[in-house]
């Protein structure tokens, strides 16, 4: 009886995350580059803006995990010297052009 309940529990919980938590997550994360700089803002609830210099990036690499390849995206992550800033759930060409623009802005 126990193991039923809570089967139902994760079985509501998981629907939740998938149907309304997930996508409203992944429209709550934008970002808007340029050659000289990229700005990241994310949050449903408490917003955060992170704006990085194409000088402090030091180099980009792009991750997918098997669900995110069977909806064709990735999930970016720009390198710097204090940490990474992630770009997640992004489309695998979008992902491939910014990090290329990122790519070819760094510094020599």
């Amino acid at each position: 009886l126990i193991g039923g309940i809570l089967l139902v529990i994760f079985v509501i919980a998981y629907s939740f995350a998938a149907i309304i938590w997930l996508p409203g997550w992944c429209k709550a994360t934008c970002f808007h580059a340029t050659s000289d700089a990229i700005m990241l803002e994310r949050g449903l609830i408490w917003r955060k803006t992170i704006f990085l210099t194409r000088s402090k990036i030091r180099y980009t690499t792009l991750t997918a995990t098997p669900l995110q390849r069977m909806f064709g995206v990735v999930s970016l992550y720009l390198m710097t010297a204090g940490g990474k800033v992630v770009l997640p759930h992004i489309a695998r060409s979008e992902a491939n052009q910014l990090a290329d623009l990122m790519r070819l802005s760094l510094p020599r």
